[in-house]
């Protein structure tokens, strides 16, 4: 069977993704709405969202969520790879010293994966928000010949078309798009795991012409950044994917089998508040501006001037045109006077508050706590109400934060099996250690002061104290504590000897 047969039966018995249109063939139907609900994510996080076809005012929620989410996942995430072995250390450094064999360029398997890692951790937040707003991502490592480089791509351009009994994805294809004057050039990547570790990689390049789908076959080397990728390569000995997917954590609630994951407001856009949001900010804009204050001004109170084609318009005063409607008040037999003031009575205190209530569901339907979209200053909170609302947000954060780290972690073992194909590192243990921020939920400054009442009253040991606060080991919190105490008994006794000392 070849490439494209096995990319349709695939697509369709996955998820029913159109894979016709993937190899520009005729479209078929979808047998389920995976694909669509892919592309309105991505045009809801574009601020694109079909229901702003005639009112593009929009308050933006759904990319704020991705953001805020995003930033409080990452938030001082640490990720650093090591060796597992002190005698792998001790023989690299007998061979010449660490550091002239880091000079050298022969870096350890642990290194050489840390090294590729500081590009996820310079991209991993932005990466994330467009992930959690698609319901998922990719990493892909990819060895240029000098370095390994982390392609991420987005679910959009990402397709599984196998996955294990565990749900875990371990064949998938890959679009990349490049467009070239009036071309746009599509290049299919698919990664497929057979038996006895045989695993293949094939590529194909379409071409469009400003048509739709992906146009016509063609060579990759009319692309010049693909003129060297091979059409097809079977890899032997290999154990697991050469990708990583990050899973939004989440129920699929139409498709609970499905191996993607959704969007992290897919239930405030099913259920349609986040368009009804839109509506009643839009609603809300529409009674400021059709409540300005205004002048209805007859047209005999003004000077006017005569345009090209002989008609008189009235002068309005500089810089006050939008203040003043013109027309013919004094009409015969009326009573309006020459100037008419318009200034209606706002509404825009109910208009606040019923838009109040649609942020504050659509905070409980994406998980984070009341007061990250709406406003709570009103409302009385008692200290144990917030922290069940901040719970919300953490437990939301946490599971983000361990589908994150599932997902580095498979990169991480991708990124190893490279070395091996390519050469890169000799074979060597390693391990990849997370650190993330619980800050969500624990405001620093009050339990930093909770932890000095316990040292005081003796409930925390003051080397227990430094270890949490100051990153130090046990064996530096009491050095430092007994450096410290040293100091205060010299300093004590210097004091003594001076009283003692006659004055005068």
């Amino acid at each position: 069977m070849n490439f494209i047969e096995r990319l349709k039966g695939a697509a369709r018995v996955m998820f029913g993704r159109n894979a016709f249109t993937m190899a520009g063939l005729p479209a078929t139907a979808l047998s389920d709405i995976s694909a669509s609900k892919i592309e309105l994510w991505r045009d809801i996080y574009a601020d694109k969202s079909p229901w702003l076809s005639r009112n593009k005012l929009t308050l933006g929620v759904a990319p704020l969520v991705c953001k805020s989410l995003a930033t409080l996942a990452t938030l001082e995430c640490g990720i650093n790879v090591s060796d597992t072995s002190e005698q792998e250390r001790i023989a690299t450094a007998a061979e010449g010293s660490l550091a002239m064999t880091q000079k050298q360029g022969a870096l350890t398997r642990a290194q050489a994966i840390d090294a590729a890692f500081e590009q996820v951790r310079t991209e991993l937040r932005q990466r994330a928000e467009v992930a959690l707003a698609l319901g998922g991502m990719a990493f892909k490592p990819v060895f240029t010949g000098n370095e390994i480089h982390i392609d991420f791509v987005a679910a959009d351009s990402f397709y599984p078309v196998s996955y294990s009994a565990a749900g875990e994805i371990t064949g998938a294809v890959f679009i990349e798009k490049k467009r070239r004057k009036d071309k746009t050039y599509f290049r299919v990547e698919t990664h497929e795991m057979g038996k006895d570790g045989a695993y293949t990689i094939t590529n194909r390049a379409f071409r469009s012409e400003g048509g739709g789908g992906m146009g016509v076959s063609c060579q990759l080397a009319e692309v010049e950044e693909w003129a060297r990728i091979q059409p097809e390569v079977t890899l032997s000995n290999i154990t697991s994917p050469l990708f990583a997917y990050f899973k939004v954590p989440g129920a699929n609630r139409e498709y609970p089998d499905s191996p993607l994951g959704v969007s992290v407001f897919s239930a405030a856009e099913s259920s349609g508040t986040l368009e009804e949001a839109d509506r009643q900010f839009q609603r809300l804009m529409w009674e400021f501006e059709g409540g300005e204050l205004a002048i209805d001004a007859s047209q005999d109170a003004f000077k006017t001037r005569r345009l090209e084609d002989g008609k008189f318009v009235p002068t309005l005063p500089e810089g006050k045109e939008r203040l003043y409607r013109v027309n013919t008040l004094m009409q015969e037999g009326g009573s309006e006077g020459i100037f008419s003031t318009f200034n209606p009575a706002l509404r825009d205190a109910n208009f606040i508050n019923g838009l109040n209530e649609i942020l504050m569901r659509i905070e409980d339907q994406c998980g984070v706590a009341r007061g990250t979209l709406s406003d709570i200053s009103e409302i009385s909170r008692t200290a144990t109400e917030l922290r069940i609302s901040r719970q919300r947000t953490y437990a939301t954060v946490t599971g983000i934060q361990g589908a994150l780290e599932r997902a580095l972690a498979k990169l991480a073992g991708a990124i190893d099996e490279l070395c091996d194909l390519y050469a890169i590192t000799p074979a060597g243990a390693w391990d990849i250690a997370f650190a993330w921020d619980d800050s969500v939920v624990t405001d620093a400054d009050t339990e930093r002061e909770r932890d000095l009442n316990e040292v005081r009253e003796r409930l925390m040991m003051p080397w227990e104290y430094r270890v949490k606060w100051y990153g130090e080991s046990e064996e530096e919190a009491k050095a430092r504590l007994a450096e410290n105490a040293e100091k205060d008994l010299e300093a004590a006794l210097a004091e003594k000897t001076k009283e003692r000392l006659p004055r005068g």
